[in-house]
């Protein structure tokens, strides 16, 4: 690159290292994708037309909202069912501690400091921000691998999870709770739901 000392300029191994990161994040997403699917009873391409502009952060509130909400509807679930829940919020736990990081590494700009280590720094600052505010730091490229192989070891149980959910029961059809008339608004709201059954 122009203006950029050939010294500077990460190794193949470190650019793959950053690549790795980046792809293997890319297959979590794929198959955390796909357990919202399941967990709507969707077809996946509707599941993400639904998601794809949800940050995120909002993707995981759905996936945990979601687990709840099957728990609540469903408090008759296997244990195979509340396990995969729980499988669920794990993966949901590790991805929200781990994003930034996954960010951190994907977006801010490398150099090669030397042969094992990486200089990187978040290139985006305004002035407004002091110096010593900005973020910089050494980073060894191996980390990355070894990131990347726990994001895979990730993406693997998501995926497992993901298949594993596919035996869910059917979702109930709305009715009003026992002993409580619906309104005339909302009965005419449900009423397309109660004939298709």
């Amino acid at each position: 690159m122009k203006g950029i000392p050939s010294t500077a300029w990460p190794t193949i191994n470190q650019l793959a290292a950053i690549g790795s990161v980046a792809a293997t994040w890319s297959w979590l997403d794929l198959s955390l994708e796909g357990i919202l699917a399941k967990l709507v009873h969707s077809d996946e391409m509707l599941a993400q037309a639904l998601t794809e502009d949800l940050s995120p952060d909002n993707r995981l509130k759905a996936l945990r909202r979601l687990t709840r909400t099957w728990e609540q509807v469903h408090p008759d679930l296997t244990d195979a069912h509340k396990a995969q829940f729980d499988e669920v919020r794990e993966i949901v736990k590790w991805v929200a501690a781990n994003k930034a990081r996954r960010n951190e590494i994907v977006h801010w700009l490398w150099l090669r400091r030397d042969d094992a280590r990486l200089f990187g720094w978040k290139h985006r600052v305004t002035p407004a921000i002091p110096s010593e505010a900005r973020a910089s730091k050494l980073a060894d490229y191996e980390s990355f691998l070894e990131f990347s192989r726990e994001i895979g070891s990730m993406a693997d149980r998501a995926a497992e999870t993901e298949r594993a959910l596919s035996d869910l029961p059917p979702w109930p059809k709305p009715t009003a709770l026992p002993g409580t008339p619906l309104s005339p608004a909302v009965g005419s709201l449900l009423s397309p739901y109660r004939r298709r059954g």
